[in-house]
């Protein structure tokens, strides 16, 4: 089907504005609390960063099942162990300490550290002797991130929320009365990051998908701005970069069992939201379709998505992903993106490779083509 057609469908259920009232409230945020999240770590950890493990039985416990689902996978062994002992949270170590999912998740890292998929091919080398098939593969239409005369969806939408609420336009060097300000603005993230969780739930009820949220602290919303206007040896420097281009100030994350799950759940999530002028969809990347040239293993769906609370619009950063490429992205994130663990050489290059196994696994999955 024509993928303009496929997206279009979606755009007959779109509303123009969410109704908060039409969801469950959720209950209200303990201002004890609400701080201790760090905006940059990873999604829906029961853990808060700084809080360390203390070995205590389940730890032991967990350590000598990790050796042993892992024992012909030494450098991959010793990455886990060091990841469920370091304090930055992660799905995948909570998983890992939760008993009724840490065998499918181990199960799931030996599959990446075996490497049977690619062996010793190139990663790029594969995709290109196995192209994507189905729905989820297809181009993303320009019209679904752009305005008719070329300009972003989201940039339009930043530069509007910037008139109408000055604090989204504080950049990187906030005064004290400036920062009060962002941290005002950033307790109306956390409100609608209820929102948020809300219709999310709602959307994906009858599945086995996964939800996890986050909304960034006050500090982490000028961490980013001040990144963001330094640049760094990849990325060139945005000397104009504001707090109200931090478009993943809430961030949230639907993990589904595979592909096919995440085609559905893709499906279910344009529907809802629509795109272009009626709907509340503003950007969307498709690495199955797209893979990043730079970074070609990393297999995730973000969108940018528009959000009400309180009167007020607001974005918030929606990655639909699969288990096993939650799981590959967790470990290279923690491991190599941002180093929070030491490696060595031998180690980060084992998780670089089964950070491409799993893109390899998920590009060939329901074809009968990965159970052999």
């Amino acid at each position: 089907m024509d993928p303009r057609v496929e997206w279009a469908q979606g755009r007959q259920n779109a509303p123009g504005q969410v109704d908060p009232s039409a969801y469950p409230q959720q209950a209200p945020v303990d201002p004890r609390v609400e701080w201790a999240r760090d905006g940059d770590a990873g999604f829906g950890s029961g853990r808060e960063p700084g809080e360390a493990s203390f070995g205590g039985s389940d730890d032991v416990q967990l350590s000598r099942e990790v050796d042993g689902v892992l024992r012909e996978q030494p450098e991959a062994a010793s990455v886990v162990q060091k990841l469920t002992a370091d304090p930055n949270p992660l799905n995948v170590t909570e998983r890992l300490r939760d008993p009724a999912t840490r065998q499918e998740t181990l199960n799931t890292i030996k599959e990446l550290a075996d490497g049977r998929v690619l062996g010793d091919k190139p990663l790029l080398e594969f995709l290109d002797e196995h192209p994507g098939d189905g729905t989820l593969f297809e181009p993303i239409p320009d019209a679904v991130n752009l305005l008719p005369d070329g300009t972003t969806r989201k940039d339009a939408f930043v530069r509007e929320s910037q008139l109408h609420d000055p604090v989204r336009a504080v950049g990187a060097e906030p005064t004290p009365a400036e920062f009060a300000e962002v941290t005002e603005y950033a307790r109306r993230l956390l409100r609608a990051e209820q929102v948020v969780k809300s219709e999310l739930r709602h959307l994906i009820e009858g599945t086995d998908a996964t939800l996890n949220a986050r909304t960034k602290t006050p500090a982490g919303l000028i961490d980013k701005v001040q990144r963001m206007v330094n640049g760094a040896p990849e990325r060139p420097p945005r000397p104009e970069y504001k707090v109200g281009d931090v478009i993943d100030a809430v961030g949230a994350r639907i993990t589904v069992k595979d592909t096919a799950e995440l085609a559905e759940v893709i499906e279910r999530v344009r529907g809802h939201f629509g795109f272009g002028d009626e709907g509340r969809i503003l950007e969307v990347e498709n690495m199955y379709a797209q893979p990043k040239g730079r970074n070609p293993a990393y297999r995730v769906v973000p969108m940018v998505i528009k959000v009400g609370s309180g009167g007020q619009l607001f974005t918030f950063e929606l990655q639909l992903t699969t288990r096993r490429a939650s799981i590959a992205a967790d470990i290279n994130h923690n491991t190599i993106y941002k180093p929070y663990i030491e490696a060595g050489e031998a180690e980060r290059a084992k998780v670089a490779r089964m950070f491409e196994e799993a893109a390899a696994l998920d590009q060939i999955e329901n074809r009968g083509l990965n159970n052999g």
